[in-house]
């Protein structure tokens, strides 16, 4: 058997945003490979002007990585729906990107954490272009949903059985891609790739299955999973249809109010846009009860409110990129709390009334039980929703005044910062599952908008107590009603206590927690 050399080269997608590049080649070991050989080729990943793929091998710069990509391609139609919609990751953000976070999780993982480890090896399995490798050296990239966008990370972990020296060109990196653009991308190179396949003479049964798999993307009727993928269920659950539609069905709105939290702009390839439950269930915790889903839903149906967001608010909404590490998602979080401070013209020297400043902007300030104490507060803006923030009354941080304001100083920067494409905010800032480089920019961002610098300076000068003892730190959080705990951290990053001190006095602190004494 001689395999013939195809003549197509497949590209699809901007090289700037995202970009899939096949080059078919003549496999010189055809007699060996059997079917996989009439797909040997070179294939090439392009994000935002890098391409993945490109790496050295042997001393060789090579621009794509050459292997049977059938089994790639095979992997590709079966995950296309997870890929573009599922958005919770296996275990509890840990990592600003789902590279990140599953390569945290595998270096902890023992061989006695055997639940743990067969939920990391699905969602990989759905997420990871190796899994379709089959034995080739590709790039970690992971694809998920995040939100209304299509998050694409990597990193260099290298697989066991490269040869040395084998690297890729870039090592680490994520971006946000539009999610109609990633499927047509995607879908596009795909269904070009396996009709090229299918005119090959040695075509058999594997390549027919994959063109009626790639045909079957095609289909509205898979929209209700889709949607379900992206508002959090487990692609692992059978009944994800009709637990979304049962969420459905829950409380009282009118048909209007229900579209505006229940469906989101779609095609017969990609959920694409974003609905107001879909946000939110993504980033809450996947144990939520009946009572919890009521509560939520018949929240998200009474602020129905079209057009009511005032001029003064929608003036201080800005787009804020996504941060490349947690210290910059924190340093945004500072700035734009001190740019906050002076369009608002605040008096920096006292503590800030958050809530009246919520309020005065047309804000629904609201409070709500649910059962994960895990869940600070929720917060939902969008042009068919009155903008809202929501605290949770069971909070595990407590119900005190300091802490109620620092959620609320939380929310806000959600309301601000967060919105997804510009839009819409729907989310619960938890401190589990949402997504930690935005929950790290609002922690910031409630810090010093609640202790901006002079108002510090003013109660260190004030206080009987240096800064550097518990009690000069306590004074410091009544004074501008914030937890102990965020006063530490806040001290520390305005360089009034050393690495050390701010140690000692979270120990300290904890200590007088467990005696009883705080």
């Amino acid at each position: 058997m001689e395999a013939a050399p195809h003549p197509t080269v497949i590209r699809h997608g901007d090289r700037d945003r995202l970009a899939v590049e096949v080059t078919f080649l003549a496999d010189d070991e055809p007699d060996t490979r059997g079917e996989d050989a009439v797909a040997w080729g070179e294939l090439s990943v392009w994000v935002s002007g890098r391409n993945l793929c490109a790496h050295t091998i042997f001393g060789e710069q090579r621009p794509g990585v050459r292997w049977d990509l059938l089994g790639v391609f095979e992997w590709l139609a079966d995950s296309f729906d997870e890929l573009l919609h599922e958005t919770r990751l296996p275990v509890t953000t840990t990592g600003i990107d789902a590279a990140q976070t599953m390569e945290r999780v595998r270096r902890h993982l023992g061989v006695d954490d055997l639940n743990e480890l067969e939920q990391w090896q699905s969602w990989w399995s759905r997420h990871n272009l190796r899994a379709g490798a089959d034995g080739g050296l590709l790039p970690n990239l992971y694809v998920r949903r995040r939100g209304g966008r299509v998050e694409v990370s990597w990193d260099s972990t290298p697989q066991g059985f490269a040869p040395e020296g084998f690297s890729f060109e870039h090592s680490t990196g994520h971006d946000l891609l539009d999610p109609f653009a990633t499927g047509d991308t995607l879908f596009r190179g795909l269904d070009q790739a396996s009709a090229a396949l299918s005119e090959h003479p040695d075509a058999g049964d594997r390549v027919a299955a994959l063109r009626r798999r790639v045909g079957a993307l095609r289909d509205e009727r898979r929209t209700e999973r889709r949607l379900a993928l992206a508002a959090g269920f487990p692609a692992s659950d059978e009944g994800l249809v009709e637990e979304w539609r049962e969420l459905q069905r829950l409380g009282h709105g009118s048909a209007a109010a229900r579209r505006a939290a229940f469906e989101a702009p779609h095609d017969d390839l990609v959920v694409g846009g974003s609905c107001a439950a879909q946000l939110m269930w993504g980033t809450l915790s996947p144990s939520l009860d009946a009572a919890d889903r009521r509560r939520i839903v018949s929240m998200l149906l009474q602020v129905y409110d079209p057009g009511s967001e005032t001029a003064e608010l929608a003036s201080l909404v800005r787009h804020e990129p996504l941060a490349a590490n947690l210290r910059e998602a924190w340093e945004q979080g500072y700035e734009l709390a001190k740019q906050l401070h002076d369009e608002l013209a605040l008096d920096s020297d006292e503590a800030v009334d958050v809530e009246a400043i919520l309020v005065r902007l047309g804000v629904d300030v609201r409070t709500i039980e649910l059962s994960d104490a895990g869940i600070r507060g929720l917060t939902v803006a969008s042009p068919e929703h009155r903008p809202t923030v929501t605290v949770n009354r069971r909070y595990r941080h407590g119900r005190g005044t300091d802490v109620r304001r620092f959620t609320l100083a939380h929310e806000f920067c959600h309301l601000l910062a967060d919105r997804d494409q510009g839009r819409d905010v729907a989310l619960a800032s938890s401190e589990d599952w949402a997504p930690i480089d935005i929950e790290r920019r609002a922690n910031a961002f409630a810090a010093m908008f609640l202790m901006p610098r002079p108002a510090v300076q003013r109660a260190v000068a004030q206080s009987s107590d240096p800064p550097e003892t518990l009690a000069g730190v306590s004074y410091v959080a009544h004074r501008l009603q914030v937890p102990l705990q965020t006063a530490i951290h806040h001290l520390k990053n305005l360089d009034y206590l050393d690495p050390n001190t701010h140690d000692e006095l979270l120990e300290r602190l904890a200590y007088e927690r467990a005696v009883g004494r705080r």
